[in-house]
C-alpha cells in the first residue's frame, strides 16, 4: 500500500511539473480528471496541487449534493481549472464532464 502511495505521489508530481511555466505551450487546454477510492488520498494529492499553485475543484463527499452541478459546470466550461479530484465513493451518478482530455 505505501509503494503505491509513494508511486502515485511521484506521479502527481511529474504531471505538475510537466504543467510547469516552462512547458506551460504544452498544456494551454489540459483539464485532468482524478478518481480514488481514497478520500486521503485525494488530500494528498490536493497538497500537492496547492503548493504548484495549480486551480482546481474537488468532489467528494463533503460536498453538498446542490453544489457538485456547479462544480461540473465550472470545471466543464473553465479552462482555468487545470484538475478535478474526485472521489468514487461521493455517490450520485451520472457526471457530464465533457471538458476532460488526460
Amino acid at each position: 500500500m505505501l509503494d503505491n502511495i509513494k508511486h502515485l505521489c511521484l506521479s502527481v508530481q511529474v504531471l505538475v511539473f510537466s504543467h510547469s511555466e516552462q512547458h506551460q505551450h504544452l498544456f494551454l487546454s489540459v483539464q485532468v480528471l482524478v478518481f480514488s477510492h481514497s478520500v486521503r488520498m485525494l488530500d494528498i494529492i490536493e497538497r500537492l496541487v496547492i503548493m504548484a499553485g495549480y486551480v482546481y475543484s474537488r468532489l467528494d463527499g463533503s460536498v453538498k449534493q446542490q453544489d457538485r452541478q456547479t462544480k461540473v459546470n465550472e470545471f466543464n466550461t473553465s479552462a482555468s481549472v487545470f484538475l478535478f479530484l474526485i472521489s468514487t465513493t461521493a455517490g450520485g451518478l451520472g457526471l457530464n464532464l465533457t471538458a476532460a482530455n488526460r
